[in-house]
């Protein structure tokens, strides 16, 4: 599991920061910690090192 910081959101995608570098292609759930917020699949579509950290970029699916 990963803690990220959100950077970013869209419908489709997500950007943020994370301690740990995730590899490109992979599939991710993410839960949100705000109240009435509904839990996401995506795929990881970039990974760089930022600072001390990562900058993820993940392409959400469709809602259900």
């Amino acid at each position: 599991m990963h803690d990220l910081v959100e950077l970013a959101i869209s419908e489709e995608a997500l950007e943020g920061r994370a301690a740990l570098p995730m590899p490109a292609g992979a599939s991710v759930s993410l839960g949100f910690e705000a109240a009435g917020t509904v839990a996401r699949r995506g795929e990881v579509v970039q990974c760089d090192a930022c600072g001390e950290g990562w900058r993820i970029g993940i392409r959400l699916a469709s809602a259900a």
